[in-house]
């Protein structure tokens, strides 16, 4: 079970106009709803999106919120309750009335916690209650928390949850995006490189934009700070206007499997691609996801392929292949993604020869390892793509190796978000 949240500062009502609401089925959280879907779209951001979250007319969260001790008025309590047949996800601004109160942060922590209740509560309340904390997950960390930076001075404010980063920038305007992880805490590889590729990839979409790295670092971090994470995930838009607009989502950040690194992945081919390869554009990502989810069971990834049947890269990931001690990968029609040009780094200083255009499928009985590359995986082993196994079936030495030199030189060049 998953420590719950709170979003300080966050603007949750029919008034703001910025998402929607749903409490329950009774005609007044549908109305309330309605409302605020119906002004949701101002100023380019579509309402988040939640699955309904009563089972029955007095739902799930309501019964959590008997006897717990109110939160700051200004906060926006998320309830997520995993509960058959399906989620529930409750938005509610606290302090409107003593209906709303809500469970404060961590007033869960696991299913064996104590929780304390006012003396007034009643007994049968406290058995629901209890009863659900233990039958149910109450999540919010696995939530995806956006801001959008206000001033130049790093000031953020919050502008709701979604259940997934792909829900989360649906809901922004369209733009430039990178992704980026955090190493002990708050420490990020080559920041600096991601503020370039924002700029780099609205220059190649036609736009001039120049990001205050300032204030965007100051925002980034105050976005840590407000959602706690041990380790955090971020995707960082930048709109081009005018004006200029920057959000920041951020997620808890939770590697893949080990054993996925041990026993490596498989992949499929798939048709699709980008209409700018080196630009990292938004428009790309409900591509993606839509094709993600159409992958077969126990599938990591979908592989691009190009028309003359070169590999490009995945739909989010880079690919690579090794032939010897020659690493390719595809360059002039693919995401230049910033992991893999520090893969390219570690490779050429393992003494690889590096050919910067993608292999062939015609040519991967002859490939001898194979892996894909992201923030999010560093370097995955790919075993197999399509029916085809690659080399033996396992991670090869050559990919276990640049899996090493990666870990170390990701852990040299992770720095504070805020330079000291």
């Amino acid at each position: 079970m998953t420590t719950m949240r709170t979003v300080p500062n966050a603007r949750v009502s029919t008034q703001s106009g910025q998402f929607g609401i749903r409490v329950s089925n009774t005609a007044s959280a549908r109305e309330a709803n309605a409302g605020a879907i119906q002004n949701g779209n101002r100023n380019g951001i579509s309402p988040a999106r939640t699955s309904g979250c009563a089972r029955n007319s007095q739902s799930a969260p309501e019964q959590a919120r008997t006897g717990i001790s109110t939160i700051n008025s200004e906060s926006a309590v998320i309830v997520t309750v995993n509960a058959e047949p399906r989620n529930a996800v409750c938005r509610r601004r606290a302090g409107r009335s003593a209906a709303a109160s809500a469970i404060g942060a961590r007033a869960i922590k696991a299913a064996t916690t104590k929780v304390r209740f006012r003396a007034s509560t009643a007994p049968e309340s406290r058995e629901s209650f209890e009863e659900e904390a233990t039958q149910s997950s109450i999540i919010i960390d696995r939530m995806v928390t956006v801001f959008e930076l206000q001033n130049e001075s790093g000031t953020i404010r919050a502008l709701g949850q979604y259940q997934t980063m792909t829900d989360a920038s649906a809901g922004l305007p369209a733009g430039a995006y990178t992704t980026f992880r955090t190493y002990s805490g708050d420490r990020v590889v080559r920041l600096a490189g991601h503020f370039r590729r924002l700029e780099e990839s609205l220059a190649l979409l036609g736009h001039t934009v120049r990001l205050n790295q300032n204030a965007a670092r100051e925002a980034i971090a105050a976005a840590r700070e407000s959602a706690g994470h041990p380790e955090s995930r971020f995707r960082l838009t930048l709109v081009a206007g005018p004006p200029s607009r920057v959000f920041v989502a951020v997620e808890a950040f939770t590697p893949l499997p080990p054993a996925d690194y041990a026993r490596g992945v498989r992949c499929v081919t798939v048709h699709a691609e980008r209409s700018n390869p080196h630009a990292k554009s938004t428009d790309f990502i409900s591509t993606a996801d839509q094709t993600k989810r159409r992958l077969p069971a126990g599938v990591n990834e979908g592989l691009m392929v190009a028309e003359d049947g070169t590999l490009l890269e995945g739909l989010s990931s880079n690919f690579f292949a090794l032939t010897g001690r020659t690493l390719h990968t595809e360059e002039a029609r693919a995401l230049a993604g910033l992991t893999r040009a520090l893969v390219l780094e570690v490779a050429a200083s393992d003494g690889l020869a590096i050919v910067r255009r993608g292999i062939g499928l015609a040519d991967l009985p002859n490939v001898e390892e194979c892996f894909i590359t992201s923030v999010s995986r560093e370097i995955l082993p790919v075993v197999g793509i399509d029916d085809q196994q690659i080399g033996s079936g396992a991670p090869g030495p050559r990919t276990r190796a640049l899996m090493a030199a990666f870990a170390d030189l990701a852990q040299r060049e992770a720095q504070p978000i805020l330079p000291r």
